[in-house]
């Protein structure tokens, strides 16, 4: 082949390179995380949303623990169902209740919890515990177990919400009879409210005046919740927004003009 001929012979553009096949891959990859990462945002503002909406905790907790009618005296501050399910609830006549439905994988717990070796490990909310007294309640018609106790340090479940303070509690076993779970009510007096009351012990009739909107046992009638209370002084002292304590609405009628 003449010189020439090479020369007439057209010029091969060269190709061009295009991005390398591992930028693509971790382009792809942060995009798929960063949309991950938005959906696990969004579920878990529901989730924080759910947690604090009072309508959405009360009809979970019927679920556990049926009611006839909601009790005007009692404030839902917050429930959560992460492994445990969980309510914590303000009663304006100077306690704090919580809720837990244990379930049937963590039912063997309740040996543990009622003797008078537990210190309060594994249960959401709680610090330490002194002097646990084991006994018994009777609630519409049950035998329920019981342990007083003395609660140290407060109540601190999460949920943005918690109480401090030392202060007079007890537990009491709500499991239906015959349910493989464990369902269980833990009940303080509020030491917001008044210090030196909150270490007196809890009485059987605060027990059971309690628990008298739930089902708890056969011998009960149903609940009428009466009309005229105002809002539990410790649950106003934990609301840390002025503005959202204007919205709590008491269900004491406003007075007539000229009364």
């Amino acid at each position: 082949m003449s010189e020439q001929d090479w020369a007439d012979e057209p010029a091969v553009p060269p190709k061009k390179k295009g991005l390398p096949g591992w930028v693509l891959f971790c382009g792809a990859g942060c995009l798929i995380l960063m949309v991950l990462g938005a959906i696990g945002a969004y579920f878990a503002v529901k989730e924080v949303q759910q947690m604090v909406d009072p309508e959405a905790q009360w009809a979970r907790l019927d679920e556990s623990l049926p009611m006839d009618e909601r009790p005007p005296e009692l404030n839902m501050m917050f429930g959560m169902g992460i492994g445990i399910d969980m309510w914590m609830i303000s009663d304006n006549r100077g306690y704090i209740a919580a809720v837990y439905d244990f379930g049937e994988s963590e039912a063997e717990g309740r040996d543990e919890i009622f003797s008078e070796d537990f210190t309060g490990g594994g249960v959401p909310g709680m610090n330490q515990i002194e002097d646990p007294e084991l006994g018994e309640v009777v609630v519409q018609g049950r035998t329920l177990p019981l342990v007083r106790l003395r609660n140290k340090g407060g109540f601190n479940p999460g949920g943005g919400e918690s109480v401090s303070g030392d202060s007079a509690a007890c537990f009491v076993d709500l499991t239906e009879e015959g349910d493989p779970g464990f369902v269980m009510l833990f009940f303080m007096r509020n030491p917001a409210v008044d210090k030196e009351l909150a270490l007196e012990p809890i009485s059987d009739e605060a027990i059971q005046e309690f628990l008298r909107p739930f089902t708890i046992g056969p011998d009960r009638e149903v609940y009428i919740a009466p009309e005229g209370t105002g809002v539990d002084p410790g649950f106003k002292g934990m609301i840390e927004d002025m503005e959202e304590l204007e919205k709590v609405e008491t269900l004491d009628p406003p007075a007539e003009d000229g009364e």
